[in-house]
């Protein structure tokens, strides 16, 4: 049998917790953030071109590891504020 330390154990945890306090993230997501397919339909344009204007950066998007990310709102406000 083997006996499990609780020193050890309080050590992880407490080194886990300093680890998720280090970071500070800005985003506060007040609404869920979409991907590049809902874009699209709200836009009435095909992905590949909501993809493009993501390329170059015409509108707002975030990277989450692989995945593209956008908020609807900011989306938005960006192409408004683009419209003449």
């Amino acid at each position: 049998m083997t006996a499990v330390s609780t020193q050890s154990d309080n050590t992880l945890v407490k080194a886990h917790q300093k680890s998720t306090t280090k970071h500070d993230h800005t985003l506060t997501v007040e609404q869920d953030l979409v991907n590049v397919f809902t874009i699209a339909d709200h836009f009435n344009v095909h992905y590949r071109t909501a993809q493009r204007w993501t390329r170059n950066k015409w509108i707002p998007h975030y990277r989450i590891g692989k995945s593209v990310r956008y908020s609807l709102k900011e989306v938005m406000d960006a192409v408004a504020s683009h419209v003449r």
